[in-house]
Order: structure tokens, then sequence, then C-alpha cells
């Protein structure tokens, strides 16, 4: 892809959404954290929670990495964009 199909990626991010939390997150389910489960290996079902990604720019692009900064809501996942 070229740049510009990486910006215009990238933009369709910002704004407001719902993003699940990974399984391996530090959110409690029952007074257990969720990845204290996981690595139990029991099924882990979290619910989807707003986020905002006020923006989100891109630093470097050399197919295939992309680096990129966002500024994002408190609570949100960025590994999981």
């Amino acid at each position: 892809p070229s740049v510009s199909d990486i910006k215009n990626v990238l933009n369709k991010f910002e704004g407001e959404t719902q993003q699940t939390p990974p399984a391996f997150s530090a959110i409690k389910i029952n007074g257990k954290r969720a990845y204290k489960l996981a690595r139990q290996g029991k099924k882990v079902i979290l619910q989807p929670r707003a986020i905002t990604v006020d923006s989100i720019f891109l630093v470097k692009y050399n197919y295939p990495k992309v680096t990129f900064t966002a500024k994002v809501s408190s609570g949100t996942y960025i590994r999981a964009i």
C-alpha cells in the first residue's frame, strides 16, 4: 500500500467507537483479572467499551511496518486498534 493509503486508513480510526478489550487485560471479572483467567485457559468474555481516538498520525512507513502516534481516551487498548 502507498503512504496515502496508510494515512487514509489511519484517519478512519479517529472519533468515537466501541472497542472490546483483549482477553489478556487487567480488567476484573468477578474479582479476578482477565489475564489470569486467560492464562488458565478459561474463556474470557469482555463487553465492548466506548473509546475515542482524538488524533492519529503516521510517523514512519517502511513496508510492512507502520509507526504512528495516537492521542486516545483513557481505557483504549492501542494494541487492539
